[in-house]
């Protein structure tokens, strides 16, 4: 069982996905944020309109299935913000491939809102886009070979990373340096930004 902060009260958070909470986007990511310090589990959550709906289940160390519901139907132009953790770790936990994609599929999925993509790996905030062009290639590979897309990301990360270092590594590329993976990243197409955050015992005392 998960706890969200809110007010100085705990809210119960449950594995799987449904349960609402009323709370600000602030409130909200610092709350996400003492989970990410502690829990040992990827999780996943909506926040639309000052409120938090999770939407993560069959939640695991290294992946959580996201479920948004159809009946879901976000006003124009109105912000969407998609939350989720991955477990702290000794080196930089950037997000992966598929939260790339899934990132692009969402904001084709509503194109008439502005669909932010954070990440809290319990020291700080990823927040992650992709250009243009990128989201085109990935959009065309979705289309005519699905089952492709995070072989084909993986591989254009590896061979950027290739092309821009004198001396590449002769085994995949792995994140080393949060700095360069953000420059790495750039040249691939995904805008990436990084904000450490603060740790609040309660953040709301």
């Amino acid at each position: 069982m998960l706890m969200l902060y809110d007010s100085g009260s705990n809210i119960e958070m449950k594995r799987g996905y449904g349960s609402k909470y009323p709370i600000s986007v602030n409130k909200a990511e610092r709350s996400i944020d003492q989970i990410a310090r502690s829990n040992k589990l990827e999780d996943a959550w909506l926040h639309y309109r000052d409120t938090l709906t999770d939407v993560g289940y069959n939640e695991t160390a290294q992946n959580v299935e996201v479920y948004i519901d159809e009946k879901f139907k976000p006003h124009g132009g109105k912000t969407i913000i998609l939350y989720h953790t991955h477990p702290k770790e000794k080196d930089i936990y950037p997000p992966s491939p598929p939260d790339i994609i899934f990132h692009d599929i969402l904001s084709r999925t509503f194109p008439s809102n502005n669909v932010i993509s954070r990440m809290l790996d319990g020291r700080g905030v990823w927040e992650y886009d992709v250009d243009e062009k990128l989201s085109k290639e990935l959009h065309e590979i979705t289309l005519f070979s699905p089952h492709n897309i995070e072989e084909y990301l993986r591989e254009k990360i590896e061979k950027t990373y290739d092309s821009i270092n004198s001396k590449p590594d002769t085994i995949p590329y792995t994140y080393k340096n949060r700095k360069e993976h953000i420059e790495l990243m750039k040249a691939v197409g995904v805008k990436l930004t990084y904000r450490k955050m603060e740790f609040f015992q309660n953040p709301f005392k």
